[in-house]
C-alpha cells in the first residue's frame, strides 16, 4: 500500500500517533535519565557509586536484549502485524515497571539494591526494548516511500523531543507540588506511565502495517541473521549515525550542566534557559526540513548543517561565557543538529531496503535492534570519555552540602569539552555522510525490487 494513495488527515493522523510512539518513550526515558539517580542518592539514600554500577551493567544487558527483541520481533505473526502487537502487549507492563522504580521497599542496603537492580532492568532493558525495538521498526511496514518515511522521522524526532522537554523541566516541579516526599515521586511516575500508555495505545490503534513482502516468511537462525546484518556494508554507517547521536546528547548536555555549574555559577534558571532554546530551536528546524528535502537530498541538507553547526561551537572561543553568545550558540546548535536528527532513522530505512535487496531477505526489527546498540554503545563511550577528562584534568567530587572550587585545569577542561565535544560529533557526522552513497542508489533499487514482486 502506498502511503501517497491516504487522503492528507489520515496521513497526519497517522504520522502523528506514530510521533505519539517516541513522546510516550522519551517521557519516561527523559525522567530515568534526568532524575532517577537523585531519588535513588537523596530520597532512598542509595550510594552514587552503587547506583552508577547497576546502570552501568544494565548497559550490557540492554544491549544483547536489544538483538534478542529484534530477532523475536521479525518472527512474530498475528492479526495486528509484526511489530503493532508489541505495543500493546508491553504497554502496561513498561508503565507499572516505571512505577516500580520508585517504590524501593524500606529494608536492608542489600535488598534495596538487588531491587533496584532487577526492576531497573526490567524496565530499561526487557520492557523499554520490548516496545522500542517494534517501535523504531514499524515505520517500515507502514510505507515504502521514501518522502513518507522522512516525514515519520521528522515528526517523530519532534514528539520526541517535546516529550523530553516536559519531563525534564517539568517533573522536579510537579514532584515538589505534590509535596517533595517518596509518595509525591511515585504519584509523579504514576500520572507520567499513564500518559505513555495513552499515546502508545493511540499508536496502536492508528499505525497499521501496511507492507508485505514475500521474504518475510523466511526463517533462519539468529547467528545467521545477525551475521547478514554484519555484512550489510550501510548498516555500519547507520550505527555509527545513531552512536553520533547518542554521542550528541551527552557531549552537550553532561557538558552544560557542569558548564552551568561552574563556569556561569548558576544550577538551575539558566540551565533550563538554555536546554529549552536549543530543543525549541532543534523542534522549530526539524519541522522545516521537509521544505529543505523537496530541493535538495537528505546527505546535502544533513552537511549543510552539520558544516554550519560546528562552526558554531566556534564562535563561543574568543569569550566562552559571554552569555549573548552562549545564547547564539545554544540556539544554532539545536538547529543545525535538527535535520540530521529529523532523517536519522530514513537512513536505518534506506539500510533495510537495501539488505532486501541484496539478499532478498526483509530485517527490519534485527536491523534496527542492532542500529540501536550503536546507539547504546555511544552513549556509554561518550559518557566515559567526558567523566574520564575531568577525572584526569583533577575534577574534585562535590556533596549538595559542602561547597567546592574546582581548579583551573578542570574549569578548561569543561569549557573544551563544551566548545569541542559537539563539535567533534558534528565533524565525525559529516565525515561519514561524505562517504554516504546509498540515497542515491535508492530509486534504482526500490525500482528493482518493485519488478521482483510483481515477477
Amino acid at each position: 500500500m502506498n502511503s501517497n494513495k491516504l487522503s492528507p488527515k489520515t496521513l497526519w493522523s497517522r504520522r502523528f500517533a506514530y510521533g505519539g510512539g517516541d513522546a510516550a518513550c522519551n517521557i519516561v526515558v527523559g525522567m530515568l535519565s534526568s532524575i532517577l539517580v537523585l531519588f535513588y542518592t537523596d530520597y532512598v539514600g542509595l550510594n552514587a557509586a552503587i547506583v552508577g554500577t547497576i546502570m552501568l551493567i544494565s548497559k550490557f544487558v540492554d544491549g544483547a536484549f536489544a538483538l534478542i527483541m529484534g530477532f523475536a520481533a521479525n518472527k512474530t505473526r498475528s492479526r495486528y502485524g509484526k511489530y503493532r502487537p508489541w505495543l500493546l502487549w508491553s504497554a502496561v507492563p513498561f508503565a507499572v515497571s516505571l512505577i516500580l522504580l520508585f517504590t524501593v521497599p524500606m529494608s536492608t542496603g542489600v535488598i534495596q539494591y538487588i531491587y533496584v537492580f532487577i526492576v531497573y532492568n526490567l524496565c530499561t532493558c526487557v520492557f523499554y526494548n520490548a516496545i522500542n525495538v517494534p517501535y523504531a521498526s514499524l515505520s517500515y511496514v507502514m510505507t515504502r516511500d521514501s518522502d513518507e518515511l522522512n516525514m515519520l522521522g521528522v515528526i517523530r524526532m519532534c514528539c520526541a523531543n517535546i516529550g523530553k522537554l516536559m519531563t525534564v523541566c517539568g517533573t522536579m516541579s510537579l514532584i515538589r507540588f505534590l509535596g517533595d516526599s517518596k509518595s509525591s515521586w511515585i504519584t509523579t511516575s504514576a500520572l507520567l506511565a499513564a500518559a505513555a500508555i495513552v499515546l502508545l495505545l493511540i499508536c496502536f490503534f492508528f499505525c497499521e502495517e501496511t507492507v508485505e513482502v514475500a521474504a518475510d516468511t523466511v526463517k533462519e537462525p539468529l547467528a545467521v541473521s545477525f551475521g547478514r546484518v554484519l555484512k550489510n556494508r550501510y548498516f555500519w554507517a547507520s550505527a555509527g549515525f545513531l552512536a553520533l547521536q547518542s554521542c550528541f546528547f551527552v557531549a552537550g548536555g553532561t557538558s552544560l550542566t557542569y558548564f552551568n555549574k561552574y563556569l556561569l555559577g548558576n544550577d538551575g534558571m539558566i540551565y533550563n534557559l538554555l536546554y529549552i532554546l536549543e530543543t525549541v530551536a532543534m523542534i522549530v528546524s526539524m519541522l522545516l526540513t521537509p521544505l529543505f528535502l523537496k530541493k535538495y537530498s537528505k546527505r546535502q541538507v544533513c552537511l549543510a548543517s552539520c558544516f554550519i553547526g560546528a562552526a558554531g561551537q566556534l564562535i563561543l572561543l574568543p569569550a566562552s561565557t559571554s552569555m549573548p553568545l552562549i545564547i547564539v550558540n545554544a540556539a544554532l546548535r539545536g538547529a543545525c543538529f535538527g535535520p540530521f536528527n529529523s532523517v536519522l532513522y530514513s537512513f536505518v530505512g534506506e539500510t533495510v531496503e537495501y539488505g532486501f535487496w541484496k539478499n532478498n531477505i526483509r530485517q527490519e526489527s534485527l536491523i534496527t535492534a542492532s542500529c540501536l546498540v550503536g546507539a547504546k554503545i555511544g552513549f556509554g563511550v561518550m559518557t566515559a570519555i567526558t567523566t574520564g577528562l575531568l577525572s584526569l584534568s583533577g575534577y574534585i567530587s562535590t556533596t549538595a552540602d559542602v561547597a567546592q572550587t574546582q581548579p583551573a585545569s578542570v574549569l578548561s577542561m569543561i569549557t573544551n569539552i563544551y566548545i569541542f565535544g559537539p563539535f567533534a560529533v558534528f565533524a565525525l557526522i559529516a565525515l561519514l555522510l561524505a562517504f554516504y552513497d546509498l540515497e542515491k542508489k535508492m530509486p534504482q533499487i526500490m525500482s528493482e525490487l518493485q519488478s521482483r514482486q510483481q515477477a
